[in-house]
């Protein structure tokens, strides 16, 4: 597709949410069919946003299969076993702390997962993976019991001496950087 058109349909639909929210007069969308809307038009956004990157001659001969990956597929994995490390030690209060939204358990990994492009099943599988190592602040899930392979285990010895408020900056930032 056309930088042209991307752009385009780009703008439609950051005008569509726009429009949503000053419908509201409210700077969250709270109606349950007003925030269905305007999760679709998020949805929207995230299959646009990932059929541009899939055509990008950057990531065209990588496999991320036979251990090759891009650039970006390294930085997002990072980001995802972040969001995945902070569910294991603040469980999903800190996606509530994050967003702003009061959000259940479902709807912080669904957060997630749109936010990052991901399925549900990756974060929760990343969080299962290190609730055995992490000191958990507000829960006591037991997780898997294996080794933490090298990218886990980097990423528990960069933030394990953070405070809820320092990651949760940290995760503000990201998903900034995600949209």
């Amino acid at each position: 597709m056309e930088n042209a058109g991307k752009q385009k349909i780009e703008k439609f639909i950051t005008n569509c949410k726009a429009e949503l929210l000053n419908h509201t007069l409210q700077e969250v969308v709270l109606s349950p069919h007003l925030k269905k809307i305007n999760s679709l038009l998020d949805e929207c956004l995230e299959v646009l946003q990932n059929e541009w990157i899939h055509e990008s001659p950057v990531n065209s001969n990588k496999s991320f299969r036979s251990g090759e990956r891009s650039k970006i597929g390294e930085m997002k994995k990072e980001n995802i076993l972040f969001f995945a490390y902070c569910m294991s030690k603040w469980d999903y209060q800190f996606v509530c702390a994050l967003s702003g939204q009061p959000f259940n358990q479902g709807e912080a990994f669904e957060y997630l997962a749109k936010k990052m492009g991901v399925k549900v099943n990756t974060i929760k599988n990343y969080r299962d993976t290190f609730d055995s190592h992490v000191e958990q602040m507000r829960s006591n899930r037991q997780g898997w019991k294996k080794e933490l392979n090298d990218d886990f285990r980097a990423v528990k010895e960069k933030f394990d001496s953070y405070s809820e408020d320092q990651l949760v900056a940290i995760g503000k930032e990201l998903i900034r950087g995600e949209q």
